[in-house]
Order: structure tokens, then C-alpha cells, then sequence
């Protein structure tokens, strides 16, 4: 499932945060990694910079015999990027959560604040503070993933990608179901509603949780009350995780984003990495429509 992943790299983009997940997975799922270097025009001083930086980090490729494939692209970094991934067959798009990465910020942003296009494929996002430079050479592990679930079909988009990872990562699922509270209280009221979405929170859970582990993977579940973003990341570190992963289904609308309000908080607040999967997938996107996207 993950037979090729993609890196998208500028100067700003933090590559060490990114490069000790991307190797791991590669190590668990044979993977070619695809190192993309994008600068929205021709610039030789910008261009050969950005092109010396990652050659910096093919030459740590080789020499752990991890296959991979460089480019390089002027354009709209958002555009180009999803061009590049319907042409090669990309299975994961990785790269920085980093307010500075323009990259990171075309694709989360201007995709979908301009066009409301919602992904086909899942995004890791990982956090700068995930690792540091000088701490390069650490393997992360991906042993505790947390999967907060809402709504059935919108969902269940991410879990084919949880079955693959945490089949082959021998990584434990933890699927979470977060009951928001009424907005306006009636004592009465808000008990029996509380009580109706425990129940159907911990029903819809328990379906997954029992065909994960038909599959061989060990999966819990927890229903509990809160807020969801800010519950989903509470949660995610007390209990130590090593990746929270969501589905999100876009609704169009003036001010949508790529992602759902929660998950958007999660993804911005989250001090490990972030896989998402939009649903319902957009398939069959021209490259008419991508050149649409005016930065």
C-alpha cells in the first residue's frame, strides 16, 4: 500500500523531521521514496541550494540502500505536487507541519481555500518538534496509533491505511470516539443525550475494533466526553502515542478547508506525526482543473 512516498522539499522545509519516518516506513513496506523539490519559479542561486540540499539527503539513501527517485519543478507548489502524484502513483505525501514551510502551506491551504479539492490520497504530517537535526540518526518507532472516529463512512476512510501500518509495523490500535457536550445544558436533557451518543459512539467502535482484529491486529476502543480536538490530543499524549490518525469529509462552503475543523486543531496543535485521509476521495482530477489554482 505504501509501494512509494513522496517528500516534498523547499529550503524551508525541515527534511530531518521528516526523514527518519519516511525511512522507517520505507524499511517496513519496501518502499521507493520520491524527493521532490519545488520553487514556484526559476532562481539558479535558490535552485542550486535547494538542489545541493537534497542531494545531502540521497547520499543517507544510499548508504542504507533505500531506493529512491529525485525531481525537481517550477510552478505552484500545491499544483505541482498533486500533478506529481497522479502521475507517478503515489501512495503517501509527506512532509513538515511548519507554519514557514510554503509548501506545507500551499497544499493544506491554498488547494483547498481556492478550489475545495479534497485528496485522493493521505498526507503524514509531522511536527518540527518530532526530532531535532542533531538527533538525525534516531529511528522513531510507530507502535501506538490513535484513530479518533466520528461519523461511519467519512470515518472509516483511514482504516485501510491503519490495517496496512499497523500490520506491518506490529503497531496497537486505539480507536476513540470523543461525545461532544450540548452547547446549552438542560440538566435532563444533556444526560439522555450524553448517554445516546456514548452508546452509539461505543456500538459504531466496537464494528471496527472487531475487524481489525480479525485481521490479527491488536485495537481497543474508548468513548469518552470532551471537546474533540482538544480531547484527541489530551488523550494522544497521556497515553503516549506514536501517531494519531483521522479521516475528515469536506463539505463545500465559503471558508472550508481541506481538512475539518478538528482535524485542522489536531494537525496544528499536534506534537507527533498526523495521518489524514479526506473523504470521500476526488478521483479523475484533470490537469485543467489543478492549473485553475492561482496563488
Amino acid at each position: 500500500m505504501l509501494e512509494k512516498i513522496l517528500i516534498t522539499i523547499g529550503l524551508s522545509t525541515p527534511v530531518w523531521t521528516i526523514f527518519p519516518y519516511v525511512q522507517y516506513l520505507a524499511r517496513y513496506f519496501s518502499s521507493e521514496l520520491h524527493l521532490l523539490g519545488i520553487s514556484t519559479r526559476p532562481q539558479q542561486v535558490w535552485d542550486n541550494s535547494l538542489t545541493g540540499y537534497i542531494n545531502n539527503w540521497t547520499a543517507q539513501l544510499k548508504e542504507n540502500n533505500i531506493p529512491f527517485k529525485t525531481d525537481f519543478i517550477h510552478g505552484n507548489p500545491a499544483v505541482e505536487t498533486v500533478k506529481y502524484v497522479y502521475k507517478w502513483g503515489i501512495n503517501l505525501i509527506t512532509t513538515s507541519i511548519f507554519k514557514n514551510n510554503e509548501i506545507t502551506c500551499t497544499i493544506l491551504t491554498n488547494i483547498a481555500q481556492k478550489m475545495g479539492i479534497r485528496a485522493s490520497f493521505p498526507l503524514l504530517l509531522i511536527p518540527p518538534g518530532s526530532f531535532k537535526e542533531s538527533n538525525v540518526l534516531t529511528r522513531p518507532t510507530i507502535k501506538k496509533i490513535l484513530v479518533p472516529m466520528d461519523c461511519p463512512e467519512a470515518g472509516e476512510a483511514v482504516i485501510p491505511y491503519i490495517k496496512a501500518m499497523a500490520g506491518r509495523l506490529n503497531s496497537s490500535v486505539t480507536l476513540l470516539h470523543v461525545s461532544r457536550p450540548p452547547p446549552r445544558p438542560v440538566p435532563v436533557v444533556q444526560s439522555e443525550v450524553v448517554s445516546i451518543s456514548q452508546a452509539v459512539g461505543k456500538e459504531y467502535l466496537q464494528k471496527i475494533n472487531r475487524y481489525l482484529q480479525s485481521e490479527g491486529i491488536a485495537a481497543n476502543s474508548e468513548v469518552i466526553d470532551g471537546l474533540p480536538a482538544k480531547t484527541i490530543l489530551k488523550y494522544a499524549k497521556q497515553n503516549k502515542f506514536d501517531l494519531i490518525a483521522m479521516s475528515t469529509q469536506y463539505s463545500a462552503g465559503v471558508g472550508d478547508r481541506l481538512f475539518g475543523n478538528t482535524t485542522s486543531k489536531v494537525i496544528e496543535k499536534a506534537d507527533i506525526p498526523v495521518l489524514t485521509m479526506s473523504y470521500p476521495a476526488l478521483k479523475g482530477l484533470s490537469t485543467e482543473a489543478l492549473e485553475g489554482v492561482i496563488l
